[in-house]
């Protein structure tokens, strides 16, 4: 009512070049010289390019670089370190999260249940615990808390929700 001032988004896109459209230059665009071919002899990485066109000392420049990456990799694979105390932890906490036994499933220990559940997974690709339950021929609730534990494990995952929910293998 008074407000003469607009009020709409100002877009933040460039505008478009005053002689041309978005998909021409305005400009010609500068000459480009293009080499492919095999080099003499193998190599790895920027050497097996060749030189840039005009440029013939970046080899040079970077070729001691490459030595002593390699020199340090090859010493740091062979070395023969002595592991630490947190080393020693760490993989006596792992071995001890690996033999865990299956038996501690929802499924009262049944093992053949936590494979078919698996291995029907792996047959169909998705599919929600009621079509599993037919799969397998198990009770639907003994299926949904072997995937309940499956998912804990990081073995099987799912999407949706409630009546929605698809199991995946993860």
């Amino acid at each position: 009512w008074g407000d003469s001032t607009s009020h709409a988004p100002e877009s933040s896109e460039e505008p478009a070049p005053e002689d041309g459209d978005w998909f021409r230059a305005p400009a010609p665009l500068p000459a480009s010289d293009f080499r492919f071919h095999a080099p003499e002899k193998p190599a790895v990485g920027l050497r097996a390019l060749g030189p840039p066109p005009g440029d013939i000392d970046l080899l040079r420049a970077i070729g001691p670089l490459y030595e002593a990456g390699g020199q340090a990799a090859l010493d740091i694979a062979l070395a023969d370190d002595e592991p630490d105390d947190r080393d020693r932890e760490r993989a006596r906490v792992f071995r001890r999260s690996v033999q865990r036994p299956v038996q501690a499933s929802a499924s009262g220990g049944q093992t053949h249940l936590t494979e078919a559940i698996v291995d029907a997974l792996a047959e169909v690709e998705c599919a929600r615990s009621k079509d599993l339950a037919k799969r397998v021929g198990a009770a639907v609730g003994d299926v949904r808390d072997e995937l309940l534990d499956l998912e804990k494990l990081g073995i099987v995952y799912r999407t949706g929700q409630t009546r929605g929910t698809r199991w995946w293998l993860g």
